[in-house]
């Protein structure tokens, strides 16, 4: 197994933790999971710039996997503060 995909597996089971139904409501973890979400962007845009510009060659498994990132993040952008309780 490449690094690369340790690290996906890793950052994918971080993101399974903290977004669980018992841990989603609570407010600690709130910034945890936008700063997971924000550093896994951030390595998909770099993994993109990556293949399209150093190695040439689009992964086709590769971008399934950065779609389902980009979700991951648009979700916790879009209901992270959703299920906040009101200050």
């Amino acid at each position: 197994m490449s690094p690369v995909a340790l690290l996906g597996i890793v950052w994918f089971l971080a993101v399974l933790a903290i977004s669980l139904p018992k841990v989603w409501t609570r407010p600690s973890f709130r910034t945890a999971r936008l700063i997971v979400a924000v550093v896994g962007m951030a390595f998909v845009l770099w993994l993109v710039y990556a293949e399209l510009v150093v190695i040439g060659a689009i992964c086709l498994w590769c971008t399934v996997v950065h779609l389902i990132a980009f979700a991951l993040f648009i979700l916790v952008l879009l209901y992270g503060r959703a299920t906040a309780p009101e200050d």
